[in-house]
């Protein structure tokens, strides 16, 4: 059997890394201002209730459902900001798997009156557009609601 020369493999691995690199970073944007600027996909809609009540809808549930996993290319995490001065909240999705921090949705809420919030979502790819119908289903759905759907019946 013939064997590869270590000169070979060397510029094999050489011309292969890069591309690798290149493929690994192109999971999202790198920022949420560069998210905001080309999204994929913007949902915009208007949720029943106050600004802070819709944040925290989304917020809770976004932190429950993106918890630690053991997956390398797949560390998900939340950044939630409320903004009461300017009655405004950002709700961010990121993933810091793989190579890179990359952002996957951001929500921008702003108060439109005391009981109605505007609400755009950003989504960097096509599969976080399913997350985002996601999204906006929580910003609809009471707290309350919620944990009594999912706890047990007896």
């Amino acid at each position: 059997m013939g064997t590869i020369s270590s000169g070979f493999s060397i510029r094999v691995f050489a011309a292969v890394l890069p591309a690798l690199l290149w493929l690994g970073g192109c999971g999202g944007p790198t920022s949420v201002t560069s998210l905001r600027d080309r999204p994929h996909r913007v949902y915009s809609f208007e949720a029943p209730a106050d600004y802070e009540t819709v944040y925290f809808r989304i917020a809770r549930r976004a932190q429950e459902r993106y918890r630690y996993t053991n997956l390398a290319t797949y560390q998900p995490g939340v950044t939630a900001k409320l903004s009461p001065d300017g009655q405004s909240a950002t709700v961010t999705l990121w993933n810091a798997g793989g190579i890179g921090m990359r952002y996957v949705l951001t929500a921008a809420l702003d108060a439109l009156d005391p009981a109605r919030t505007g609400v755009n979502i950003y989504c960097a790819t096509r599969a976080s557009t399913q997350e985002a119908l996601l999204w906006q289903q929580w910003a609809n759905t009471p707290l309350e609601d919620a944990q009594e759907q999912s706890s047990p019946q007896n």
